[in-house]
């Protein structure tokens, strides 16, 4: 486990120092205060660090998608008169789009540029040459995406690089931004995913809000919470592939008395917790300081009693 906090200054949803007012408590309004540990080999969180990694991902799909709808030519006319042959001219292309799709590319080219030849090269970043159409500008966002995604770990374990690069691809601003991030450009003008809901809880919130979006190009499968406050995402390759094993789409199998489907002495963190007479906050941290390990995102009940004994300075 690192000894170091995310840089970004992320939390615990739930759990709390012991100076905390709201410790112990299930009804204050302090969030969460303890630290979250930076992943290892960065100064960023894990949940961070996914998803600068996805909307890196998304980054060319989005560019290509923006000067689609930014396309004149395929915006619906603005009105034709009865029975009149005229064209008219077609609907204008709100300002927001070229801007969006401009100032993601700027910064994608920025960053491509600085990694590949450093803060003191001499070329000049501009952002897309007019008229471009979305195949193209795909292309480019992709090709510039590629760079950065390949350097990503290096930037992650440097301060000034990791928050700069949070600032211009995650972090979302409110109202009409001034320089539109990835994340920025995604909440307004979102990628359709078709995705589906995992048939297994969340294992941060054990609840059931997981969102599986299906693989796109080289880009895996990704498994996304939607839970409010959570914000855990993993894809198909990440922990060795396990979260593919986790959330794969349900077989059906026969019932069976002598052989069922479920260990029933594996629980849910909700599960553990009302064993444990403790909250779910307790039990993921009991998870995270090692006194209890996950089998697939669950705990074995004879182990949530032992800790618990052993908590309490009972003998087992």
């Amino acid at each position: 486990m690192s000894d170091r906090f995310c840089l970004r200054g992320c939390t615990r949803r739930g759990e709390h120092w012991a100076v905390c007012p709201d410790y112990g408590r299930e009804d204050g309004t302090c969030r969460g205060c303890v630290q979250v540990e930076a992943r290892d080999g960065a100064l960023v969180c894990e949940r961070c660090y996914r998803s600068l990694r996805r909307h890196l991902e998304d980054a060319a799909d989005l560019v290509g998608h923006l000067r689609s709808l930014a396309d004149p030519t395929k915006a619906a006319p603005i009105a034709r008169g009865a029975g009149g042959s005229r064209v008219e001219a077609p609907a204008p292309v709100a300002a927001d789009l070229i801007d969006a799709s401009d100032d993601i590319v700027r910064t994608l080219r920025a960053w491509a540029l600085y990694v590949q030849f450093g803060e003191g090269h001499p070329w000049r970043v501009e952002g897309l040459e007019a008229g471009i159409d979305g195949a193209d500008a795909y292309t480019d966002a992709a090709g510039c995406a590629e760079v950065i995604l390949d350097a990503l770990d290096g930037i992650a374990n440097d301060s000034h690089q990791s928050l700069a690069l949070c600032e211009g691809v995650m972090v979302v601003h409110p109202g009409d931004p001034d320089v539109w991030s990835i994340a920025d450009a995604a909440a307004r003008w979102p990628l359709d995913e078709e995705p589906r809901w995992a048939p297994v809880p969340c294992p941060a919130c054990d609840l059931l809000t997981v969102r599986v979006e299906p693989h796109r190009g080289r880009r895996p499968t990704r498994y996304r919470c939607a839970s409010d406050g959570c914000g855990w995402e993993a894809n198909a390759l990440d922990d060795g592939g396990l979260w593919s094993a986790v959330f794969a789409d349900p077989v059906q199998i026969l019932a069976d008395d002598d052989h069922p489907r479920h260990d029933p002495d594996l629980l849910t963190l909700s599960a553990a917790a009302r064993v444990a007479g403790r909250t779910v906050g307790t039990i993921r941290t009991w998870v995270s300081s090692g006194d209890l390990a996950r089998h697939l995102g669950r705990v074995r009940r004879d182990d949530v009693i032992a800790v618990k004994a052993r908590k309490e300075g009972v003998r087992v």
